[in-house]
């Protein structure tokens, strides 16, 4: 198994991301300073641009994974939504997604749960609604030999308050949808802020779910509840966060240690750049960060 350095454009890089008319500038400004193996990024919807983007990952060799997230969440449509015609309408869009995805040459299509609607009480409602669009849109990808699905469980309750979820209920899923033949299309981010957040152990979680994930994201959180940096606020690594050196190290030595779906297994850190960063020196410290942790956690064996 092989921990391969990957970057979170649309985090790091967040203010210019959006900006189609200028976006394969800053990819290739990238690309000039370090040649990143995977790419997750935001889909491009302007098709001579994303024309472009598709030839220039398929030159590099690049494996390309689609953040949908944030194109469903400023629609507010989720795939758990309890009112079955929008969750249809969530559905009809992450096709579309995937659609525009493989014109782009992803290998993956990320997504999340979307938001709780309902109470806790109510939450097996919802619950069914997501495992219904699963499989809608696991049977919809078998079309498409190159490209699959990426599932990010978010927080419950601390932050997000997203539907899914805990390290126990993605587990039963995948066992769930591994009976039914479902799991070709379909793997599992570990992410190390969403799993604190959800009051849960990193390490453990991440042996849990390894054996269904190609993909871990170092995020970091301020776990004090009475701080106003507290919550999924993509922060830079190191302290006020848990995401020290150490730890980094840690996670990833353990990680070399376990059985995960594929044999390439994508890391990287997830931090959100801001308008006032210098967004190539902040790429820099978090690619510093990861080859640390990669290096410190190889001259531990």
């Amino acid at each position: 198994m092989s921990l391969i350095p990957s970057i979170l454009f649309n985090n790091v890089f967040d203010p210019i991301s959006r900006n189609e008319a200028e976006i394969m500038s800053y990819y290739r400004d990238l690309y000039d300073i370090y040649e990143y193996k995977s790419l997750e990024t935001r889909l491009i919807f302007d098709k001579e641009i994303r024309k472009e983007f598709a030839e220039f990952v398929s030159r590099k060799n690049v494996s390309v994974t689609i953040w949908s997230t944030s194109n469903l969440n400023n629609k507010k449509l989720y795939l758990a939504d309890p009112d079955e015609e929008k969750r249809q309408e969530a559905v009809r869009y992450m096709k579309e997604i995937i659609d525009l995805s493989v014109e782009s040459n992803a290998e993956f299509i990320g997504f999340t749960s979307g938001k709780k609607i309902l109470s806790n009480l109510e939450m097996n409602k919802q619950i069914q609604n997501f495992e219904k669009s699963i499989i809608e849109l696991i049977d919809y990808v078998e079309q498409y030999e190159q490209i699959e699905l990426l599932l990010e469980p978010l927080d419950t309750d601390a932050d997000k308050k997203f539907v899914v979820g805990s390290t126990d209920y993605v587990l039963d899923l995948f066992e769930r949808l591994e009976e039914q033949d479902k799991l070709n299309k379909l793997s599992v981010c570990i992410d190390t802020a969403h799993i604190v957040l959800n009051n849960e152990c990193v390490i453990k979680s991440m042996k849990k779910l390894s054996k269904y994930s190609q993909r871990i994201h170092l995020a970091n959180v301020v776990l004090n509840q009475e701080s106003e940096l507290f919550g999924d606020k993509h922060l830079r690594v190191g302290t006020p966060g848990f995401l020290t050196q150490n730890f980094a190290t840690q996670m990833l030595d353990e990680a070399d240690g376990l059985k995960f779906r594929s044999e390439k297994v994508y890391v990287a850190i997830e931090v959100r750049g801001q308008e006032t960063d210098d967004l190539f020196k902040l790429e820099k410290e978090n690619r510093k960060f990861l080859f640390q942790a990669l290096t410190n956690k190889a001259n531990n064996k």
